[in-house]
């Protein structure tokens, strides 16, 4: 890592130290957190609605100084189908600090009460 790794803009960045010299250096990004309530639709709807409409989700998001797109998901053929068509990497060395406690919302989006996550 460069020195401009940690002063890019949309980035914070700290130098935490002691009375002996720096320990260690920190920068945070900013990241585009999704949450998604799939509709009871047919699942081929939603294939190309995402393949068509998610590119312009990622240029926005670009435009806006985000760094990252999460999800998160327990559906596995969801996940690969981010992985193969919308360009999504599993990130397993990943950890979440929350500040503040994620909610269970129950939806009404749809007039449905819990997601309709594609299944295998």
């Amino acid at each position: 890592m460069t020195p401009k790794f940690f002063s890019e803009p949309s980035t914070i960045s700290r130098v935490y130290e002691d009375e002996s010299g720096p320990i260690l250096y920190l920068r945070g990004s900013s990241a585009l957190r999704l949450h998604i309530q799939f509709c009871d639709v047919d699942k081929e709807r939603i294939r190309k609605c995402l393949v068509s409409q998610f590119p312009e989700l990622v240029q926005s998001a670009k435009r806006n100084g985000y760094k990252q797109i999460i999800y998160d998901t327990a559906s596995k053929t969801l996940a690969w189908f981010c992985r193969r068509y919308l360009g999504f990497v599993d990130s397993p060395e990943e950890r979440v600090l929350w500040l503040t406690q994620p909610t269970s919302l129950e939806s009404t989006v749809c007039q449905e009460s819990t997601p309709n996550i594609p299944s295998t």
